[in-house]
């Protein structure tokens, strides 16, 4: 199963040029969180409000996100091109049926195994 992470400082972010990718390739694209209806769950594009970032946001960086396959695609075919301004991404292959969670420290992610704890 492959997962996409961030792993430098920073966090996960896409480039602009990966979201216009995800676009094309059939992500549900909004003018404004305004336009979209509520309590959405689906995967989506926004117009990106914040000056310094991105052009546009998406729940891409949400976990449950990270083994879609159209985000591995454009990971893959994006390569660096793929990582927005503050990110550095990468896909990580790991076993199938393996629960897995991400760890984050000032953005950079480490997938680990789920397993028990106290």
């Amino acid at each position: 199963m492959k997962v996409v992470v961030n792993k430098c400082f920073g966090g996960f972010d896409l480039s602009d040029k990966a979201h216009e990718r995800l676009m094309e390739l059939g992500v549900k694209y909004y003018k404004s969180f305004d336009d979209m209806p509520k309590n959405n769950k689906d995967l989506y594009i926004v117009n990106s409000s914040s000056p310094g970032f991105g052009m546009y946001y998406s729940n891409f960086s949400d976990y449950e996100n990270r083994t879609n396959p159209l985000l591995i695609q454009v990971v893959e075919e994006l390569g660096e091109e793929a990582s927005g301004r503050f990110g550095q991404l990468e896909i990580v292959d790991i076993p199938d049926g393996i629960q897995w969670e991400i760890d984050e420290y000032d953005g950079i992610e480490t997938l680990h195994e789920l397993h028990r704890s106290w």
